[in-house]
């Protein structure tokens, strides 16, 4: 994981600070919190895209990168 949060472009870290808030501890599930979707709910790329500030192509191709 260190390897790979390393060769995170700028945008891609920036990205990961951005959605690392709405992270589900002892999952990897991104999770909504009432105020960005349904508590508890799995968010959606559009979902993260919103919370990112970026387009929806934008989030999608950093999610993949990230993951």
């Amino acid at each position: 994981m260190k390897r790979r949060l390393r060769k995170l472009s700028l945008a891609e870290a920036g990205f990961l600070l951005k959605i690392a808030a709405y992270a589900s501890e002892g999952t990897n599930l991104l999770q909504g919190d009432n105020e960005r979707g349904q508590k508890g709910t799995p968010l959606t790329v559009k979902d993260l895209a919103r919370i990112a500030d970026c387009s929806y192509p934008t989030a999608r191709k950093d999610c993949e990168d990230i993951h």
